[in-house]
């Protein structure tokens, strides 16, 4: 059986080749002009970020399990696989605490404007006569309303880090949807309510833009949204004019579509 890491250099541990495995390739990175060549002969796809697209897939008939070595999966074409009686699975899990570690420490960067002050210290502090720096707001964590999107285990994990900090949590529903389920608030209702909104559901053709210029004028004028899932589920383009424009105060993105 032939097995192929398509982006090992993505991994921090390398994955150890199964003693039943007969054909072991370890690929540092792998072009897109290289897939096919690559898993030609292939059982099992190991990737972090190669996708692997309907055409790519129809020229890889011996193909039968991808392992996704991240939570996200958009980077495979899932319809293609059903066809194909291709396996996918992804790792939902590995990531929980160390992202939602990182939303927190993201909404106080934001609210404590810890970086502007850090730099004030370094420059314009040692220069004050009565040693005083006001270059900036600063707003408390607790209290402050966080809107989250997406409730699975990292939307949830930040959840429980937020209330624990004093935060008030609302999940937002799906996006036009009907019906609001027990726990959820409407999309609306969170988009209007929070001073902080992090984003935590898939990138797919419902999510994608999600955060447009229609939502973003439904936001409070002061909102900071955190997008630590997929670039795609924001217009760039139509944030950069938010920003500009004052619409919204500031976002922290961990992730971009460049």
């Amino acid at each position: 059986m032939k097995i192929v890491t398509l982006d090992g250099d993505t991994l921090p541990v390398p994955p150890t080749q199964p003693a039943w495995c007969s054909d072991w390739q370890f690929r540092t990175d792998t072009a897109e002009d290289e897939i096919v060549t690559a898993l030609k002969g292939a059982t099992i796809a190991i990737t972090n970020k190669v996708p692997l697209r309907a055409a790519t897939l129809a020229q890889l008939p011996d193909l039968r399990y991808i392992c996704v070595t991240a939570t996200g999966y958009d980077c495979i074409d899932i319809a293609a696989c059903k066809e194909r009686g291709i396996v996918v699975s992804n790792i939902p899990g590995y990531s929980t605490q160390s992202v939602s570690e990182g939303v927190i420490a993201f909404i106080f960067a934001l609210r404590r404007q810890i970086v502007e002050y850090a730099n004030s210290t370094r420059h314009s502090w040692p220069e004050s006569s009565h040693f005083c720096l006001h270059r900036a707001p600063i707003q408390d964590i607790a209290g402050a309303t966080l809107g989250i999107v997406g409730k699975g285990d990292i939307g949830s994990a930040v959840g429980r880090l937020a209330q624990a900090l004093g935060m008030r949590v609302l999940y937002a529903e799906r996006k036009d949807s009907s019906r609001i389920r027990d726990g959820y608030v409407s999309f609306d209702a969170m988009l209007a309510s929070s001073d902080i909104i992090s984003l935590h559901c898939p990138l797919s053709e419902q999510t994608r833009h999600l955060i447009d210029r229609e939502t973003l004028e439904k936001m409070k004028p002061q909102a900071l949204l955190i997008n630590t899932a997929r670039g795609g589920l924001i217009h760039e383009a139509q944030l950069a004019d938010a920003l500009r424009n004052g619409t919204l105060a500031r976002c922290s993105a961990g992730r971009s579509q460049q």
